[in-house]
């Protein structure tokens, strides 16, 4: 009579088949990713626009985010396909000061896959902005290219004592859509140009008859908003 014995399947095939088992490899996890893609670089204007993107659409209908230092006034905005959120300053942040934002709330990709409050964190610097007062030329405050600054209303003007870093001039461009700024330069000898259109980018040639040290003044034509001040070489 054959021996059943001979039947049972040989050792090694019994390896086979537990290393098959083994190697098996589930759905590779993709995880959820979220990178700045505004291209501002790591120093940026007092009201910046900065733009996230999400490595695949979230299911969230909003994303709140945390900017720290707070007491600031901005808000998110989760564009139509939900892959990118854009971050809006409405006021003006600190100027020459370190800031941070990360998720105020969880965020869960498409997949599943979340970020938790706080999980990631992006840092950047503002550029240096004016500091009231500085409405007269005794209290005008140094040049610095670029600087940031608001005019607060129609009968508010700002001071900078501008040294060689203004180069052959100044650019001055207006911020907020449908406010007229102006810019003007002046010596302590009398001489002064200035431009008053209310075109949102003008530029304000230093005469070669100017002395140093200039004043350059930046005012109301119509009325009040953000401003951008910075020096140009033709």
């Amino acid at each position: 009579m054959r021996s059943l014995f001979r039947l049972i399947p040989a050792p090694v095939a019994c390896t086979a088949l537990t290393a098959f088992v083994c190697t098996f490899t589930p759905d590779t996890y993709t995880p959820l990713v979220m990178e700045r893609v505004d291209g501002l670089g790591d120093t940026v204007s007092p009201f910046p626009s900065l733009r996230f993107a999400f490595s695949m659409a979230v299911e969230n209908d909003n994303v709140s985010l945390y900017m720290e230092p707070e007491g600031e006034s901005y808000y998110t905005q989760l564009n139509s396909t939900h892959d990118t959120l854009a971050l809006v300053v409405t006021g003006m942040l600190q100027g020459s000061t370190l800031y941070s934002v990360s998720p105020a709330e969880k965020i869960v990709g498409a997949t599943g896959s979340a970020l938790q409050p706080r999980a990631v964190s992006f840092s950047f610097c503002t550029y240096p902005r004016e500091q009231e007062p500085n409405d007269t030329r005794d209290t005008s405050m140094r040049f610095e290219n670029p600087i940031y600054g608001e005019i607060f209303n129609t009968h508010d003007t700002d001071y900078f004592c501008v040294d060689d870093a203004a180069g052959s001039g100044l650019y001055l461009r207006s911020h907020d859509a449908g406010v007229a700024l102006g810019l003007g330069i002046a010596d302590t000898a009398g001489h002064d140009t200035t431009s008053r259109g209310i075109e949102p980018l003008k530029y304000v040639a230093v005469p070669d008859s100017m002395s140093r040290p200039l004043f350059a003044r930046v005012f109301s034509v119509t009325g009040k908003g953000r401003y951008e001040l910075g020096a140009y070489q033709p």
